[in-house]
């Protein structure tokens, strides 16, 4: 990998870390104050339904991204070159 490549993914592995230490404080936190009820929502459920939204939202986010890529080609095409000389 690159400098910058191993940079980003040092910097995402850090980041999701210190998401994962939050939500385990968290989840510390709401679960003492929680210790009466019973039905918690199962977390792998929640994961899942979790990724498949932000699947979604980047499948829509790619399909604009094309969207607007072709009408720029589109543009592009029928513009005409001009001519140096």
């Amino acid at each position: 990998m690159s400098a910058p490549t191993d940079q980003f993914t040092e910097t995402v592995t850090r980041a999701q870390e210190a998401v994962t230490a939050a939500v385990r404080t968290w989840t510390d936190t709401v679960l003492s104050s929680l210790s009466g009820v019973q039905a918690l929502p199962d977390a792998t459920a929640v994961v899942d339904r979790y990724f498949e939204i932000a699947q979604q939202v980047l499948d829509t986010q790619r399909e604009f991204a094309h969207s607007v890529l072709a009408a720029g080609v589109l543009k592009a095409d029928a513009t005409p070159a001009s001519k140096e000389g």
